[in-house]
């Protein structure tokens, strides 16, 4: 046996093993269509290998030849097919397959040239290099994010298309690829080209295994951390996906709050009306969050009816102002299954990360905040008051002045009534008609630049962090003394920068310039 027939051997068993390795991968997973296809193409690399121990059998070799060209690039068809419900993009099946047949009906005509024709060679190998480059057009184009893994992959693809380019030169510096197709397996050419499809054929194999492998685990992980009811990540999720962003932010420089929220007398629901309305209570306080939060803050369920948000880029003000706003929007929203006249209230607890602290700290003093909260009547928000040398947290009132929570309740009020009295287009007026009405009352009224409260349902309401409530220095001491918020504090929240329109107010707090 020579080398070749040696190497040849090889590809057919390590095709057969990783073809059962995709197909194990598709087993785990009915719906998991790229390892079928990756699967079916490493299928057809088996039968391509026994087609081209077979030709030294054959008296005219043509018809085998041409039909172990259309079968290994059949295979590569088949690989791309794979790669393109992997990355999430359509598969060109329709042009593939018109080149294969127009490849192929090529192949058929050529195996008249001379044996050693550049042009017979190139008709044989560059369709091969075409579908790599196919294959990398493909992960290229994916809107979906790409890890190491990918970007090798990537050009693993580039290398093997350039060795299929490449096999026609190599050829001919070996002197030929044999006197006709029964003599090929004992040219030193074929010894080198087998080793070469051997070595990329594995490398692609292992890495898109080793993918796939990564996004099932990935997914395996993802489920282990979410809550099934709310669809927010559960306890032990949240807490991995907060401590890296609390990591993420220390190391950005940028604030980052945490609330916790608590649904006040919560037994007394399942109690009164069932567990299915219990959970149906559940469902709408975790869609209400969802709404309210942004894509990069991180959301959880963390025990019956508790509930945590991890808010990068806010600070103390700004959690605040999201609490409230939650805590507004959903003693206004009714709940299906529960009594048109009865309202869930919830009680929120807050701290901002101190420079000086980890995680744990962050949570524990949130929870100290919560307790403050239930302490005080429920259906309400509490701050920590921060570590000891008080360099990162303000302490906010027990309660707002009454002028100021008759303000801040009339805006909540006027964007509810929107909601709940439009029908079915609500959406078309309430959005802008109730920003007008909440930033109206708020920048002339409390001194806020901006508003983000907007109607989000009927009867609902949500923070939008693109809107923020807060803005630079444009609160003066006695608007924050109003609204229960220290006016430096106030001064810092972050979120809105588009300024107060009159900028006497940061001469009044001492600043030559408003930070924004």
């Amino acid at each position: 046996m020579s080398g070749a027939n040696f190497i040849l051997l090889i590809n057919l068993a390590v095709a057969g093993l990783l073809a059962a390795s995709f197909m194990a991968v598709s087993f785990h997973d009915a719906g998991r269509a790229p390892a079928r296809w990756l699967a079916s193409a490493y299928v057809l690399g088996v039968v391509y290998s026994a087609i081209e121990f077979s030709i030294p059998a054959f008296n005219d070799a043509r018809l085998p030849v041409v039909t172990a060209f259309a079968v290994f690039l059949g295979a590569t068809i088949a690989f791309n097919g794979g790669l393109a419900r992997k990355y999430g993009v359509a598969p060109p099946w329709t042009p593939m397959l018109f080149f294969l047949a127009a490849t192929t009906i090529a192949v058929y005509f050529v195996q008249d040239l001379p044996r050693q024709s550049l042009t017979r060679i190139m008709a044989y190998q560059l369709p091969y290099a075409a579908m790599q480059f196919v294959g990398l057009g493909i992960v290229w184009t994916s809107r979906q994010s790409r890890g190491r893994l990918d970007l090798i992959l990537m050009a693993v693809l580039v290398a093997s298309g350039l060795q299929f380019a490449s096999k026609p030169f190599i050829a001919h510096a070996l002197g030929g690829w044999g006197a006709n197709p029964q003599a090929y397996l004992q040219s030193s050419y074929a010894l080198v080209s087998q080793s070469l499809g051997t070595v990329f054929a594995l490398a692609l194999a292992l890495l898109t295994l080793g993918i796939l492998v990564r996004d099932v685990l990935a997914e395996v992980t993802s489920k282990s951390e979410v809550d099934t009811l709310s669809g927010l990540l559960n306890r032990g999720g949240f807490t991995r996906h907060a401590e890296l962003a609390v990591r993420d932010a220390r190391r950005l420089g940028v604030p980052v709050a945490m609330v916790i929220a608590d649904l006040d007398h919560f037994k007394s629901v399942n109690d009164s009306f069932g567990h299915a309305s219990g959970d149906r209570v559940i469902e709408a306080f975790a869609g209400l969050l969802r709404e309210a939060a942004e894509g990069h803050h991180v959301l959880g369920r963390i025990g019956g009816e508790e509930f945590a948000v991890i808010l990068t880029g806010a600070n103390l003000a700004a959690a605040r102002l999201f609490a409230e706003g939650t805590r507004h929007a959903f003693g206004a929203l009714p709940i299906s299954g529960l009594p048109a006249d009865n309202r869930c209230t919830s009680s929120f607890g807050i701290a901002e990360l101190h420079v000086s602290e980890g995680f744990s700290d962050l949570m524990r003093r949130a929870d100290e905040a919560l307790y403050l909260a239930k302490n005080a009547g429920r259906d309400c928000v509490r701050v920590s008051t921060g570590p000891a040398d008080g360099l990162a947290v303000v302490k906010i009132g027990q309660a707002a002045s009454t002028a100021g929570a008759e303000l801040r309740h009339f805006a909540v009020g006027q964007a509810v009534h929107i909601g709940a009295a439009l029908d079915e287009h609500w959406w078309a007026i309430a959005v802008p008609f109730a920003r007008y009405v909440v930033g109206f009352v708020l920048v002339d009224h409390l001194g806020l630049a901006g508003a983000g409260v907007v109607g989000q349902l009927p009867g609902q309401l949500a923070f939008a962090d693109d809107d923020a409530l807060v803005a630079g220095c444009a609160v003066d001491d006695e608007i924050a003394e109003r609204i229960g918020v220290d006016a430096v504090m106030m001064a810092q929240a972050g979120l809105g920068r588009r300024g107060h329109r009159d900028g006497k107010r940061c001469q009044r707090e001492g600043r030559e310039a408003c930070p924004y």
